[in-house]
């Protein structure tokens, strides 16, 4: 009679030459699962990450709107008019504008209009994404108006 130790030798040395149907497909389910788990996290990391440009952005725009009215006692429409060097050519968002509505100082929106941002007078941060959720993903309030 053979020791346990040589039948476990023997099951795994029988020069399979690959695996079996029943192996493959336990090893995709499992790879689903784990995909299904950080696909979500990671795209939601990944754009906070990318919405961080837009606040930053917009934030320097907040400052020199509030110079400006400082200045001049109230805010500006032409963006080049306020002392203050916006990006021309942001990576993930377009071009800030000045947005006066609902209280707000300026917007910028991302590249694919995907969402808006919005600062306000207040210098407080909104995101604004026409009923899509993807707002919730940027950890921003959504916009009021």
């Amino acid at each position: 009679m053979k020791t346990t130790f040589e039948n476990i030798t023997l099951f795994f040395n029988n020069n399979r030459l690959g695996f079996s149907l029943m192996e493959l497909i336990i090893v995709t389910i499992v790879m689903g699962v784990i995909m299904s788990i950080a696909i979500p996290k990671f795209t939601k990391t990944s754009e906070m990450t990318k919405s961080t440009e837009g606040v930053k952005i917009l934030e320097a725009l907040w400052k020199g709107q509030e110079a400006y009215k400082l200045e001049n006692g109230d805010y500006t429409a032409d963006l080049n008019m306020i002392d203050v060097d916006l990006p021309s050519a942001p990576k993930y968002f377009n071009a800030p504008i000045a947005d006066f509505t609902c209280g707000q100082v300026g917007s910028i929106e991302r590249q694919g209009s995907l969402y808006t941002l919005y600062v306000d007078i207040n210098g407080n941060f909104t995101c604004g994404d026409g009923g899509s959720g993807i707002c919730a993903q940027t950890a921003l309030d959504p916009y009021p108006c």
